[in-house]
């Protein structure tokens, strides 16, 4: 069943990685949201892509060195039509409100730049938690983190995040016992027909992301992809629903 996912929610409405985005999400009726996840000075999980505030906020530096409460008096107002209420969210309250809202989720592991040691069990746990295991599939560019996961939880479903085009990247995923591959939908060349149907033999998912433009959107759909992220959900909602009867 091919489905759509909002890319840091519906982050071409509102704030990225905010509660209001993952509710405009639900109410554009995707099937999932997908997230950032961090961790503060004080051991807590937030979502939120950069690793430093500069882009989206006043404030400058890394998240790693603020503590929650410090982060919380930073809103995203740089962000799409930000305002002071769009504050930098917990991981838990983010996954309150997507089991109440009835979404999927992908949270995407930031530690390729910052380890975070032990973040995966954390991440794993708050999951749990929230009764949102078979709701949550795992990503990240720090493939070595996606073994860590498969390690801790085997029937975690995991994907490889990439921006290149890769030589056979379906036998790499296959070959750590990945789920997916997840490359970046930057131009039609990293999504080759060839590479859609490699990966669909050896029962892999392959899940684009950034994909906004109508036609490539299009074209993902009559490739094949799986999980089409969209910044623009309700396009791809609309579009999908044209292209053919949801499964």
């Amino acid at each position: 069943m091919q489905m759509i996912y909002a890319h840091r929610g519906a982050s071409g409405y509102a704030p990225e990685n905010t509660l209001r985005a993952f509710d405009l999400a639900a109410d554009m009726h995707a099937d999932g949201v997908e997230i950032d996840v961090q961790r503060t000075k004080d051991g807590r999980l937030v979502v939120f892509h950069d690793e430093t505030l500069e882009r989206v906020t006043k404030g400058t530096g890394l998240i790693s060195e603020y503590t929650y409460d410090e982060l919380k008096k930073y809103p995203l107002l740089y962000a799409v039509d930000g305002t002071e209420e769009d504050t930098i969210p917990l991981f838990s309250d983010v996954l309150t409100l997507l089991r109440k809202r009835g979404l999927r989720l992908n949270v995407e592991l930031k530690n390729s730049r910052n380890p975070y040691p032990g973040m995966e069990e954390e991440v794993l746990q708050t999951v749990r938690e929230a009764d949102m295991v078979e709701q949550t599939m795992y990503s990240s560019f720090n493939h070595y983190s996606l073994l860590h996961i498969k390690a801790l939880q085997p029937g975690a479903f995991c994907g490889i995040l990439y921006e290149a085009s890769l030589v056979h990247p379906w036998r790499y995923a296959a070959s750590l016992g990945m789920d997916a591959l997840h490359p970046q939908y930057a131009e039609p060349m990293l999504i080759e027909r060839s590479e859609v149907k490699e990966a669909h033999l050896l029962h892999l998912e392959v899940n684009p992301w950034i994909v906004n433009d109508t036609g490539d959107i299009r074209e993902c759909i009559s490739l094949g992809c799986d999980r089409i992220i969209s910044n623009y959900p309700d396009r791809a909602v609309s579009i999908l629903n044209q292209c053919k009867p949801r499964d």
